[in-house]
């Protein structure tokens, strides 16, 4: 009986043991996070690994609500740091606040007395450099 329990045991302990050994080299992974393995951005944990970077934004907002004309007018200044081994080719801004635009998509009705041009950029400076919103380098899409 004694033989019994302990052969039983050691199958038991030897199946768990082997379930839990199994290595991240024999599961299905993305080619994402094998490249990340690779360079070491992350560990096996999925936690940041030796090589690992994070970008950082600090942003300054200045903002006045001009209730008569119906409008936000503000300034923002952006800082951003790029940590990445790569350079940044472009930046992308999301602006949502085309909600109230012409012909803007939206899941309900609004008074036609808000409808209104909707976002306007008057300027972009990028390091210091007056950019030409109207050049090929600025792209606005809708959405």
């Amino acid at each position: 009986m004694y033989n019994r329990f302990f052969l039983l045991s050691a199958v038991i302990l030897l199946l768990v043991s082997t379930a839990g050994a199994q290595s991240t080299e024999s599961l299905f992974m993305v080619k994402e996070i094998k490249k990340a393995y690779q360079q070491k951005s992350r560990d096996a944990e999925g936690i940041p690994g030796l090589n690992y970077w994070q970008n950082t934004a600090n942003y300054t907002i200045e903002a006045e609500l001009v209730a008569a004309e119906r409008k936000l007018r503000g300034k923002e200044e952006i800082y951003y740091v790029n940590k990445s081994p790569d350079t940044l080719t472009e930046l992308v801004f999301y602006v949502f606040e085309d909600i109230n635009k012409k012909g803007g998509a939206r899941m309900f009705e609004i008074s036609p007395a808000d409808v209104n041009k909707g976002m306007e950029i008057s300027s972009l400076v990028i390091d210091g450099e007056n950019i030409d919103l109207n050049s090929s380098r600025v792209t606005r899409h809708a959405g």
